[in-house]
């Protein structure tokens, strides 16, 4: 478990994924490694991931210097 939290830290450093979006990214990754993961459950994800990156591209367009 220790090397757990890294590499979502690691693209959300590289992507500039501000701290209040980086638990709901973190949420969706996990459904998506999840072998026990209903299709429910993967589709309700993979939603969330487009919003979560609508959000972020959002940021970035108002403020693209932002990290």
């Amino acid at each position: 478990m220790l090397a757990y939290p890294l590499p979502v830290a690691v693209i959300s450093e590289l992507f500039g994924v501000p701290e209040q979006l980086r638990p709901r990214l973190r949420r969706t990754v996990d459904v998506s490694f999840d072998t026990g993961a209903t299709p429910q459950q993967i589709h309700a994800s993979i939603a969330e991931m487009f919003a979560l990156l609508y959000e972020l591209v959002a940021i970035k367009r108002d403020d693209p210097g932002r990290t």
